[in-house]
């Protein structure tokens, strides 16, 4: 889920207009929280987003299980569809690079779940 936030922070960093970094009412961004903290520059909206990230990490980390999956599920797709958008209609790469990524979330996801699994079946097994 982290991931996926710090992507769409990035991917939103990368395609700000060159005048943004000195003008940054110059910003391109639809998200209009993001648009705000953009507005007082690109270290306000780092921040921001750093403090999001950490927040939502806190979150979920503390929502019952089926909850808290739901919700990290919810946090990766919407910054999936934030990092997409620019890949897709903004820079226009085609349609691969969001499936691309897509598959990269993917694994990501799948190797997470893996190692958690097997930690916890080593927790399980030692305790026996």
């Amino acid at each position: 889920m982290v991931a996926a936030i710090l992507s769409d922070l990035t991917v939103t960093l990368v395609g700000q207009p060159g005048s943004y970094w000195h003008h940054p009412e110059t910003m391109h961004e639809a998200n209009s929280v993001s648009r705000l903290f953009l507005g007082y520059g690109w270290w306000a909206y780092f921040l921001y987003d750093l403090v999001y990230a950490w927040g939502a990490f806190q979150l979920v980390s503390k929502l019952p299980r089926v909850i808290a999956l739901v919700s990290v599920f919810a946090f990766i797709f919407g910054h999936f569809n934030g990092v997409s958008c620019w890949f897709f209609y903004q820079w226009r790469m085609g349609m691969e690079t969001p499936v691309i990524f897509g598959v990269l979330l993917g694994v990501l996801i799948v190797l997470l779940a893996l190692s958690c699994t097997s930690t916890r079946r080593e927790e399980i097994i030692t305790d026996k």
